[in-house]
């Protein structure tokens, strides 16, 4: 389970960037540290800080971008 949320950078304002941000949580709530989380279209990894959340500066495009989340021992998930 993955809770992703797309914010503007600068309110009000448009931007050339979106962040993706959220908290990495298994199917039982438990967060996630340490959990990677990918924009392979945007040549881009982060990882998941001690409480499962994660950002994510992206860059603006038309095209989708498939965001792959992983942790060590479980199946990977593209969203």
């Amino acid at each position: 389970m993955t809770q992703v949320n797309t914010q503007q950078q600068q309110k009000g304002k448009p931007t050339d960037m979106i962040i993706i941000q959220g908290t990495i949580v298994d199917t039982k709530g438990e967060t996630l540290p340490g959990a990677h989380i990918a924009a392979k279209e945007a040549d881009m990894v982060v990882v998941a800080n001690e409480n499962g959340a994660f950002s994510m500066p992206l860059k603006r495009s038309n095209k989708k971008i498939a965001v792959e989340f992983s942790f060590v021992g479980m199946k990977s998930v593209v969203k």
